[in-house]
């Protein structure tokens, strides 16, 4: 009888095991699915970053600084703006489409 016992005793004690281990893969799978959530969310925020062409879809310099949002680019075509205090906004890109910045000149007297 004592014998029997206990492997009674060690049957119970392994399945009590169990439910446990279940708790474990269960916490690691949801910190995956938190982590995949989280992932979307990034690349979602990163897929509606905008490029606003200058004077392509905005007329000045300004008028597409001030249509983007953070995260946007403002693009400028070559060229000379006449327009004076530009004002930047913060986590918005201002480059010239060439990638040179002397293409773009901005001459701050109006005439």
């Amino acid at each position: 009888m004592g014998y029997r016992g206990s492997s009674l005793s060690r049957i119970r004690r392994s399945f009590s095991l169990r439910p446990s281990m279940h708790r474990t893969i269960m916490g690691r799978g949801s910190l995956v699915v938190i982590a995949l959530v989280l992932l979307a969310v990034c690349l979602a925020s990163l897929a509606t970053a905008a490029v606003i062409h200058v004077p392509g879809d905005q007329p000045t310099i300004q008028a597409g600084i001030d249509a983007a949002h953070a995260g946007d680019t403002v693009l400028v075509a070559g060229g000379t703006y006449y327009e004076h205090d530009i004002q930047m906004k913060s986590g918005v890109h201002l480059l010239s489409e060439t990638g040179q910045p002397e293409s773009v000149r901005v001459n701050a007297f109006l005439s």
